[in-house]
Order: structure tokens, then sequence, then C-alpha cells
């Protein structure tokens, strides 16, 4: 993996190699360093993320997953099966990769890299499958007694309402942010488990 310094003050004019706006002199700017590749530089806009600075298929894809999959998906009820689905996908490739080497190196560094991602990848989009019922449980716990009392009835219910965005009040508005909360924090910590 390379590395990602960011500049101040550019020396010259660069053009960011993600939106070709030009860079110009004394304007801040990024630049991945990767052994063997030129300089990868990219404006102050556009930014640049370490995933992004790497020769691996692999660290790109679970590196971008990691680092996006909130700004991908929405969170909500079953972005967990959308980011697992992700995580399938990646899986499907390493997988695909592993079958095709020779017999010989899948004994080898080459073979037991593959297999411990494969190992790694599974046990992730195992996590992934949640106990919504207990997320929203689990929120309404988070709520002191009045706003509980507030939110009333039935989770089957109050959850109807949460997704329909038909929020009324303050309670509820509280019991949201709880659940999207939570979500959030199970899917991070799942994900923070991936070496790449």
């Amino acid at each position: 993996m390379g590395k990602v310094q960011y500049i101040k003050k550019s020396r010259k004019a660069y053009t960011c190699g993600k939106c070709r706006q030009t860079i110009p002199t004394g304007s801040p700017y990024y630049r991945g360093i990767l052994n063997f590749h030129s300089p990868i530089i990219r404006c102050g806009n556009c930014g640049l993320k370490s995933y992004e600075v790497t020769g691996s298929e692999y660290a790109r894809e679970v590196g971008e997953l990691v680092e996006t999959w909130a700004e991908t998906y929405a969170i909500e009820e079953g972005v967990w099966e959308s980011v697992a689905e992700a995580l399938q996908e990646i899986y499907d490739g390493v997988e695909e990769r592993y079958e095709n080497i020779p017999e010989g190196l899948k004994e080898g560094s080459s073979g037991e890299l593959l297999q411990e991602r494969m190992d790694q990848l599974q046990e992730a989009i195992d996590w992934l499958d949640f106990d919504f019922d207990g997320i929203l449980s689990e929120a309404i716990d988070e709520l002191d007694d009045e706003e509980r009392e507030a939110i009333g009835a039935e989770l089957n219910e109050a959850w109807q309402r949460y997704s329909a965005d038909a929020c009324e009040g303050e309670a509820f508005e509280h019991w949201k942010e709880a659940v999207e909360g939570i979500i959030e924090n199970r899917i991070d910590e799942v994900l923070g488990e991936l070496s790449w």
C-alpha cells in the first residue's frame, strides 16, 4: 500500500487526476505515492483515500467499502444486507482468483493469503445477519421513560412510521436516531475487523 501526502501549497500547477480541474500554484492538493507508479494527484475537493493508493484490487475494493459504505447506502432497514451483498461480490472475486491459481501455489503463501481473505469475508458476511427486532428494542431501551411512553404501542407500528418518515414528536426522533446509530455502529464494527 502506498501513502497519501497532503501538500498545503503546490509549487507548480497540476491537473487533478479525478475531476481534471487545474490545481493552481500555491493551492493545497493530495499526492499519492506508490512504488514504481506515477504519483496520483488530487485536488482538495476530490481528496485521496489510502485505499486508492494501492496496487491490490482487493485492498481497493474492501477499503472503499469500509470507508464509504455509510455514504453509499442509506442507513435504514436492510442496509446490512446491501453491505453483505457487496462483501459477497468481493468474496466471489477472491474465490475465483484462488480457484485459478495452480495447485502448488494454493499450499503456498499466495493460496494462504487468498484463503485467509475468504475466511475473513465470510465471517463478516455471517456477522451482518442482524436481529432487527433486537435493534428496535435496544433503541427503545436508550430512551427515558417519558419518551418511551410518547412513542407508545408496538415496535412494528413504530417501525412502519419510521420507514415512512412520518415521524412525529421529539421522542420519536430520538428513537429513530438511536436505531440508526446502532445500525451504523454494528456495521462499522463488523467491517472494522477486515484487514486490507
